[in-house]
């Protein structure tokens, strides 16, 4: 039996908008968190079109480890899509690795922009058959409670997660 490690992954979610900033997995080992996507490839569905952020960096800014700040959908570290019912990121970490939790920072409330409604988490050996191991936004509200009032950043995350998988995907 393999032992479940804590892990978070980082992406960002807005209403209409879709931004991606600091995407991550990490794994915990004792206390040290190692970030498993860090680098890793990942697949984006439908394509970026927010053009406020759209740029060449979206294929690689959800894991580079770096984490934007302020006010996110207007600047070209972050990944977004505008309009668009959901998206899908799928975070191949090239090996099955045992899953304990995932982050994912957002941001809303100016603009017309409000907080996500579901963050589902699925997971798959293969990249073909994918299992829902939770929902992101209740996980946190758990934890954290309800959403803040107006403009926010807001990091949800989770520990909670026993699962394991080469792929990881957010819709």
């Amino acid at each position: 039996m393999c032992k479940a490690r804590r892990n978070w992954i980082g992406w960002l979610v807005i209403g209409f908008w879709f931004i991606g900033s600091g995407f991550g997995l990490a794994a915990s080992k004792g206390t040290k968190a190692e970030n498993l996507a860090l680098g890793k490839p990942y697949r984006l569905n439908p394509k970026p079109n927010y053009r406020y952020c759209t740029d060449q960096g979206d294929r690689v800014q959800l894991t580079d480890g770096k984490t934007t700040r302020a006010y996110f959908w207007t600047q070209k570290g972050t990944v977004g899509w505008t309009r668009v019912p959901f998206a899908t990121v799928t975070v191949d970490l090239g090996q099955i690795e045992p899953i304990g939790g995932v982050a994912l920072t957002t941001a809303a409330g100016t603009a017309g922009v409000r907080w996500p409604l579901a963050v589902k988490i699925l997971v798959s050996e293969d990249g073909r058959k994918f299992y829902e191991v939770g929902d992101l936004v209740r996980l946190d509200q758990e934890v954290h409670g309800p959403w803040p009032e107006g403009y926010a950043i807001w990091k949800l995350e989770t520990h909670a997660l026993v699962t394991r998988g080469r792929y990881v995907q957010f819709v």
